[in-house]
């Protein structure tokens, strides 16, 4: 890795973080992986945008177990550096597992990091993303300015994340089926998050932005339940919250059940996905402070 975009080794990244479980949005390495079947092409689309080519030096904030890092790596070849970073030790040590970063000559690396503290020099990286990060800080504004920050003049950012208030399910249980939705939205640190993206691009300097919309469809109740509500165990803690009750919850299911079984399931969501460009002059570096004292 190159030392000058290098401010804290990798060795000493893996320092104590806020534990990820004070997180209403924690989920674990396999159900992420379950989401990233769901997602392949928000993924393809995100790595689209971020017009990725050979010799590009690319963060990924908030990567997980690193899922995307090998994939985005693929497009940068040769002479491209790929980073993913996220505050949960446990994921960076799978990340590094699964692809081996490690070793020497990996161009992969992936570190302990806040995304509210990037441990990087100003301007290091040509390309900067996230996908569904955002939902889970309460300091938005915070992460976009160290993305925005750590990437060059000129460079792409890319976010895509989610808006909770789009989810919706087909059911006769209207009032139990809004009430879910309601309180996922309210109970995620920043459930609405999606529908900040141009404003947060906006204040932050950003040009050429683009906003688009990413549909999700379930039509299956099984991954349905699998990808969504029980994930995060949202609908028992809806119950525990004194939302609604549990014989609610049973019979909302219950409808949900009844229409897989006569192929009528349907439950519909979207993600946002931003893109804009760092202006030329928007952001003076520290390294060109430095050259100009």
């Amino acid at each position: 890795m190159p030392a000058s975009i290098l401010i804290a080794s990798e060795t000493g990244a893996d320092r104590p973080s806020p534990h990820p479980g004070s997180n209403p949005g924690t989920v674990g390495a396999a159900s992420l992986r379950r989401l990233a079947d769901l997602t392949q092409s928000l993924k393809e689309r995100i790595r689209s945008l971020l017009d990725l080519a050979p010799g590009q030096r690319v963060l990924d904030v908030g990567c997980g177990p690193g899922l995307d890092t090998a994939a985005v790596s693929t497009r940068v070849r040769p002479g491209g550096l790929v980073v993913g970073i996220d505050y949960d030790p446990s994921m960076i040590r799978e990340a590094r597992d699964l692809a081996g970063v490690n070793r020497p000559s990996s161009r992969v690396s992936h570190l302990v990091a806040s995304a509210r503290s990037i441990p990087y020099l100003d301007g290091s990286f040509d390309r900067c993303y996230s996908e569904r990060v955002l939902q889970h800080t309460t300091f938005p504004a915070a992460v976009v300015g160290e993305m925005v920050r750590v990437t060059r003049a000129g460079g792409t950012i890319v976010i895509a994340d989610t808006d909770c208030a789009t989810l919706s399910i087909d059911t006769p249980a209207t009032v139990t089926e809004r009430a879910l939705v309601r309180f996922v939205g309210d109970t995620l640190c920043n459930g609405y998050s999606g529908r900040q993206l141009r404003r947060l691009f906006a204040d932050h300097g950003l040009i050429d932005v683009h906003v688009e919309m990413w549909p999700i469809v379930w039509t299956d109740y099984v991954a349905f339940r699998a990808t969504s509500l029980s994930l995060l165990n949202m609908d028992q803690r809806a119950v525990r919250a004194g939302v609604l009750s549990a014989a609610d919850l049973d019979c909302f299911y219950e409808t949900l059940a009844g229409a897989d079984r006569r192929g009528a399931f349907f439950a519909s969501g979207a993600v946002v996905i931003a893109r804009g460009r760092k202006t030329i002059d928007r952001y003076t570096t520290r390294r060109q402070v430095q050259e100009q004292l």
